[in-house]
């Protein structure tokens, strides 16, 4: 038994010697030392030159080594490890084997493998497996197989990574790093019936983001949308092809450069754009980009594109656009652009527009268009459109080319080209032709129609200038306007006449009312280039006979001028014989008035 058990202590110590010394030699590959002089020779041939001299050989991927590069050196008496430091700018790795030194790339090593259900076993498609210090991602294939490449581990001395994915429970493992693994990762199916659900808007659902977002970062967006880191700087050429990586739409940055596009978490500082910038969450303090910007958040600064500027929740600064403008929540600053600027919630500021500005909430400020304003709420500012303006309830201003329309309540003014509504008229109207349901206020026009107790009056009545006159009487009792056209029914003495006027009726019973009415207009005498003028200020008392009939009468005062130095054959002179005074072509008289109402 002595025997053999010497025997065997001796067998296992001549091995370990053995193995000793091939480590010690494997091991001291790198520290051997070497004289090599090299001028413009191709790099593959001064790497055997170093493996002659040191008696080994070298390993590399001829695709990651530029074999034929032109390299310089002179090196005496140097190790082996100094002359492929100089000679590969300390980018690589070397490992020995044997009588080999293996050139790895030095960027880092690979982490891959399958993702698979815990429960079934399945492989799972579209999980996001990231590590979170590197910034590194990748999503796996439709058979569940990642491949996740890391840096070096001097640099990162541990490796975290994460595996998320839509209703499964996110898992995270730590990991040795340095070397290239092969795992299979097991998630668990996540119960959400217990769970509140609270839903965002998402960049990657707005139709002009999603033409340029690919369904894999969809799917990133969707496993890992609540993994937000921050960095100070990134740069990026499109979507997912950037310093940050896949993971770049992740990230929060403060300065954020994307030569033609970029898709990331948000900004805190200045985002550029060449062509366009999605963002996911918020953006401040300016964001530019030659065609769009789309933000799923809130936008604090200054927006501006060439095209489209979207934000898919508040803007609070400036937002400029070449042609189109969107915010669906609430706007509080100045919004600016060619064609069309929409607001889906509060706005308080300004929207300017070349066509058309749309507030769907509550409007404080100003809205101007090229064609017309819209607020679908209620403003209390200033609307101005070239052809109209529509609120459904405004206390302020509605200017328009053509018409305003205010389908609840006006506590203001409207100014219109033609034609002006107010269900509720509480303020002034100015246009041709005013309607309302209902108005404590004031209608100036051609007509001016009320539909519930309004003043509406249809008159015949004579005076001293014209014997026959029909008048249409429209507006409140408060102020009316009146239409009138006449005639004097004469073979020698004919004359017409149209006038404009304003009046206003005071009840004094149910039977007696009191009215005032100053009307201007011309008089057609014979000679169209030479209509007099004819001013006048008639009060009126009125009797009721009944409900639609009464009749007035009253007395005047009226101012007549006129250019023409001698009547016309057959026509008046405009003025009665009586006129009571004449200063140039001026002259002034008083008169009377009566006449039968309908209505």
């Amino acid at each position: 038994m002595d025997f053999f058990y010497k025997l065997l202590i001796r067998v296992f110590f001549a091995v370990a010697v053995l193995g000793c010394c091939r480590d010690v030699n494997a091991q001291g590959l790198l520290n051997k030392t070497v004289s090599i002089k090299a001028s413009n020779q191709p790099l593959g041939e001064v790497l055997k030159l170093v493996g002659q001299q040191g008696g080994f050989y070298f390993s590399y991927n001829s695709d990651l080594i530029p074999a034929g590069k032109a390299v310089t050196l002179s090196a005496e008496h140097k190790t082996v490890r100094q002359v492929l430091d100089a000679l590969l700018d300390n980018k690589y790795q070397y490992k020995e084997r044997d009588n080999y030194i293996i050139i790895q790339d030095g960027e880092g090593y690979t982490v891959s493998g399958y993702v698979v259900d815990k429960t079934t076993g399945s492989k799972i498609s579209y999980a996001s497996v990231y590590e979170k210090q590197q910034l590194a991602s990748t999503i796996t294939n439709e058979q569940g197989y990642f491949k996740l490449k890391l840096k070096d581990k001097d640099k990162y001395p541990v490796a975290n990574i994460s595996v998320s994915k839509g209703m499964y429970a996110d898992t995270f493992m730590t990991l040795k790093p340095g070397f290239d693994q092969v795992l299979t990762v097991s998630i668990t199916p996540k119960d959400y019936e217990l769970e509140p659900v609270v839903v965002k808007p998402q960049v990657e659902r707005n139709w002009l983001a999603g033409i340029f977002l690919s369904s894999k970062q969809r799917f990133q967006a969707m496993n890992i949308g609540g993994y937000i880191a921050s960095r100070p700087v990134q740069t990026s050429f499109v979507p997912g092809l950037g310093t940050h990586g896949r993971l770049g739409a992740q990230v929060v940055n403060k300065f954020s450069l994307n030569v033609l596009g970029g898709y990331t978490a948000g900004a805190k500082g200045v985002e550029i754009g060449g062509l366009f910038n999605i963002d996911k969450g918020d953006v401040g303090y300016a964001q530019a980009a030659g065609l769009f910007n789309v933000v799923g958040g809130g936008v604090s600064g200054v927006q501006v594109a060439g095209l489209y500027n979207g934000a898919l929740d508040s803007v609070e600064g400036v937002q400029i656009s070449g042609l189109s403008g969107m915010t669906k929540g609430r706007m509080k600053g100045v919004q600016v652009s060619g064609l069309y600027s929409q607001v889906a919630g509060k706005t308080k500021g300004a929207q300017i527009s070349g066509l058309v500005n749309v507030a769907a909430g509550e409007m404080t400020g100003v809205q101007i268009a090229g064609w017309g304003s819209v607020s679908v709420s209620e403003i209390e500012g200033t609307q101005i459109g070239g052809l109209f303006n529509y609120a459904k309830k405004i206390s302020g201003t509605q200017i328009a080319g053509l018409g305003n329309i205010s389908s609840g309540e006006t506590d203001g003014v409207q100014i219109s080209g033609i034609y002006n509504y107010s269900k509720n008229l509480k303020g002034t109207q100015f246009g041709l032709i005013n309607i309302n349901d209902s108005s404590s206020g004031y209608s100036i026009g051609l007509v001016n129609l009320v539909m519930k107790n309004g003043y509406h009056k249809l008159c015949i009545s004579t005076n001293e200038v014209l014997n026959t006159n029909i008048a249409l009487k429209t507006g409140t009792r408060k102020l009316y306007s009146i239409l009138t056209a006449g005639t004097n029914i004469s073979t020698d003495k004919k004359a017409y006449g149209l006038f404009y006027g304003l009046g206003k009726e005071i009840h004094l019973s149910k039977l007696l009312a009191l009215s005032t009415e100053a009307t201007a207009g011309i008089l057609y005498v014979g000679d169209w280039e030479q209509t007099p003028t004819l001013l006048c200020l008639a009060p009126e008392l009125h009797v009721k006979l009944n409900k639609y009939i009464s009749l007035h009468a009253g007395p005047s005062f009226s101012l007549f001028y006129q250019n023409a130095k001698t009547p016309i054959e057959g026509y008046s002179t405009g003025m009665p014989a009586y006129a009571g005074y004449a200063i140039g072509n001026m002259a002034g008289w008083f008169g009377w008035h009566a006449g039968i109402d309908f209505f």
